[in-house]
């Protein structure tokens, strides 16, 4: 099985790069106007348009359940959107930059293509965004496949959807999407429903720890817990590996504002599997220092990746008996934030 993209795949996303560009499609279609892929069972994407308003131009396709919901969600924010969010959705993108965005990496792919481009917004770059990380390039040919059907579809869809708007309104329903499936050699039109995006969590627990917080008597102590992507600056612990941005897990004492600890955390391989790793890490803080709270605060996150915490808290809160309040302020944390450069978010 081939583990890194071909010349062939990537000869085939440039010349879908030049169609796509000479189509032009963002001259009418928003980023709002999306319709779901699906080139194999297991392979699902959602596409979208960018360039309407002139600054950035890219195909990009937003990858599974998860990319589905993810956008979803950042669409509803409008104006409370944060990079943080945006960050935190799987997508793959095919854009155009002006040449000083070309690395070196890609500029080696178009020397052995022998591709020449000329201009600002004239030469293609394929990026893809894992949850927690800012762009890196396309590494898997399952990467491939997939932004290549999401253009070789824009190509189809975008001009009917430039006779017949309504296109992309398959029923009455607000939750269905038009989708262009694979069946064999051919494609055909579907309407989609996308499930509910769960969390699927295999959870993880420090069980000593945990015994040794149930033991002690419950105290008259609130903790406030929050979790949140570092976006300063990202680690990159190889130089040809995916950088990340840390996430930091930051407990504290409400009444003192005491600082009971912090965990940095990485979002690789998988963001999943980092939000598996927090339940652990909470009951070794909360053992450290000898405390059964009362009671948790934690606050209901705006960031896409981040609504898990609420439900890992809940959880923890039950096992100890605690209760577990959602909190529009974290005073002890928005204060450690304020006074700590590090821990403010971007």
């Amino acid at each position: 099985m081939t583990t890194t993209i071909t010349l062939t795949q990537w000869k085939r996303l440039y010349d879908l790069m030049a169609q796509v560009k000479q189509l032009a499609p963002w001259e009418f279609m928003e980023e709002g106007d999306v319709f779901a892929i699906q080139p194999r069972p297991e392979m699902i994407g959602l596409v979208s348009v960018m360039g309407m308003l002139g600054q950035h131009y890219a195909i990009g396709v937003y990858q599974g359940v998860e990319g589905l919901q993810g956008f979803a969600y950042n669409h509803r924010m409008g104006d409370r959107l944060t990079p943080a969010s945006l960050l935190q959705v799987p997508q793959l993108q095919g854009s155009w930059e002006d040449r000083a965005l070309v690395a070196a990496r890609d500029r080696a792919i178009i020397k052995q293509l022998d591709l020449k481009f000329r201009g600002p917004n004239a030469w293609p770059v394929f990026r893809r965004y894992h949850p927690g990380c800012p762009p890196w390039y396309l590494e898997q040919p399952q990467e491939a496949d997939l932004l290549i059907a999401a253009l070789e579809q824009t190509l189809e869809v975008a001009p009917r959807f430039r006779e017949n708007p309504a296109l992309f309104r398959p029923t009455d329903s607000g939750d269905s999407l038009f989708m262009r499936t694979r069946r064999g050699t051919q494609w055909v039109d579907e309407v989609f429903y996308p499930p509910m995006w769960q969390f699927n969590l295999e959870l993880q627990m420090d069980v000593a720890a945990l015994d040794v917080v149930k033991q002690l008597p419950v105290t008259n102590v609130v903790v406030e817990v929050d979790v949140f992507m570092m976006m300063e600056t990202p680690v990159q612990e190889g130089k040809d590996q995916q950088p990340f941005f840390p996430f930091c897990l930051l407990m504290a004492e409400h009444q003192s504002q005491f600082i009971l600890g912090f965990e940095l955390c990485s979002p690789l391989p998988t963001l999943q599997a980092m939000w598996e790793e927090i339940p652990a890490l909470i009951v070794r803080i909360l053992a450290k220092y000898q405390i059964r709270p009362r009671q948790f605060l934690v606050r209901e996150s705006e960031n896409w990746g981040e609504r898990v915490l609420p439900f890992i808290v809940q959880l923890i809160a039950k096992e100890l008996g605690s209760s577990a309040k959602i909190s529009r302020r974290l005073t002890a944390i928005d204060r450690a934030k304020r006074l700590t450069p590090k821990f403010q978010p971007q």
